[in-house]
């Protein structure tokens, strides 16, 4: 009997002894477990701290940039408007003010051109080059440089075929800078259409 009391002994203490074990390493996991979700909930505020900077930077970038744009808009609207007035009266005082907004338009492209996206950068610089043609075309035409007094018959023929040239070469202009505009124009309404359904 001794040795059954003995055994039931053992048995209990095996028992107590494993229960002891198992609730040590509960609380040693439940413990870690705590220890990692704490560390979690805080990996996870960084991050959304972190984020939230981000965020902060990227609208403070897309408001600078969607300023810019629209600054640069403008002064592309405004010089063409000019351009386009030319077209028809080449009236120095009006290509004067012309050489001013290119000088305008050439500076806001250049203040701006960290915000401005490399793709578009071209397209602008490709349209401010357009109007430079444009410029360079309506100032000979405004000259007496084809206008002048030709008494040689063979003179004035030639002066004429320059003449048409350069007026047939500022139409290709004209052409070209008014496609280049209307392609920035849809690219910008691209890009805010795309930061509106982002925001």
């Amino acid at each position: 009997m001794n040795v059954l009391i003995s055994s039931g002994i053992i048995s209990v203490l095996i028992t107590a002894v494993g229960s002891l074990i198992v609730a040590l390493v509960n609380a040693s996991s439940n413990r870690k477990l705590s220890e990692k979700n704490e560390l979690n909930e805080r990996e996870i505020t960084r991050l959304r701290d972190d984020l939230d900077k981000a965020n902060n930077k990227f609208k403070i970038y897309s408001k600078g940039q969607y300023d810019s744009y629209r600054e640069l808009w403008e002064e592309i609207v405004d010089t063409q408007k000019l351009a386009n007035t030319i077209w028809d009266d080449r009236k120095k005082l009006l290509l004067t003010e012309y050489s001013k907004r290119l000088k305008k338009l050439t500076r806001a492209v250049a203040v701006n051109r960290i915000l401005i996206e490399e793709n578009e950068y071209k397209i602008l610089m490709d349209i401010i080059d357009k109007f430079e043609k444009y410029e360079f075309g309506k100032t000979i035409l405004g000259e007496k440089l084809f206008l002048g007094d030709i008494t040689d018959e063979e003179n004035k023929k030639l002066n004429d075929e320059l003449f048409n040239d350069r007026v047939e070469k500022n139409g290709n202009l004209w052409a070209e800078y008014n496609n280049l505009i209307e392609g920035i124009a849809d690219s910008l309404r691209e890009r805010l259409k795309g930061r509106i359904s982002h925001q």
